[in-house]
């Protein structure tokens, strides 16, 4: 619960931001920066079109949250795991948080490939819906799976890693009762370095999802995709 919540609250917040970088990564931005393409949507669709896609966010979130926490807490009991920082820890926790996370992106990735299209286009859930099954039926709701399992594995597992081992390093272990501030700034901190460090994939993830790739896939894979955008861009 504490998972799913966590992720609702927190993409909530920032939907707006997310509904804008979707944009910028898709190539739907029109050259416009943040908060010109803000002023854009809000002219063109109203505030609700900065949250647009986020009920269907939410819907995965909580699950792919619950999951993955789930998961983590307890594929970590199986690791050596301990309180004790050494060269390994951070292996165990990045190992048990990268199966996590693959274990949540796979159980609810569909519901994702929708929200992507759905916080892009504006349209309908189930209009969607049906537009991605007649694209290429039940495969086609696991478009761009691979580049997104590149890149939230690693997201997560250093994510999940660096919270963990910052709450540890200033001696709020799992006994300790770090505040509320201390918590928002590890993983203020972990969030940034991970983001930053998978980026790439990111961008390439996205538009796989809202099918941006669709004919360069096709013709060579992602990776062929891939080698396509940094040619162009």
């Amino acid at each position: 619960m504490a998972g799913g919540i966590g992720g609702v609250a927190s993409k909530s917040v920032v939907a707006p931001l997310e509904r804008v970088r979707l944009a910028q990564q898709t190539g739907k931005a029109e050259g416009l920066g943040l908060f010109g393409l803000m002023r854009s949507i809000v002219a063109a669709e109203g505030w609700r079109g900065l949250w647009a896609g986020n009920g269907t966010a939410c819907i995965r979130v909580f699950p792919t949250g619950a999951i993955t926490c789930t998961s983590y807490v307890n594929l970590l009991q199986l690791t050596p795991a301990d309180d004790e920082i050494d060269a390994m820890e951070p292996v165990y926790r990045g190992g048990a948080a990268a199966a996590a996370a693959l274990i949540g992106q796979v159980s609810t990735y569909p519901i994702e490939v929708v929200r992507a299209r759905v916080t892009v286009s504006g349209a309908p859930v189930m209009k969607v819906v049906r537009e991605v099954a007649a694209e290429g039926g039940f495969k086609s709701f696991y478009g761009g799976l691979a580049p997104t399992l590149a890149a939230v594995v690693p997201f997560v597992a250093v994510q999940n890693a660096s919270i963990d081992l910052g709450r540890h390093s200033t001696g709020h272990g799992a006994g300790g009762a770090p505040s509320y501030v201390h918590l928002w700034l590890v993983g203020a901190f972990a969030g940034c370095s991970a983001q930053t460090f998978t980026y790439p994939l990111d961008v390439l993830r996205r538009r796989l999802q809202v099918g941006a790739l669709a004919d360069e896939v096709a013709r060579g894979g992602w990776v062929s995709a891939a080698r396509g955008v940094v040619r162009r861009e």
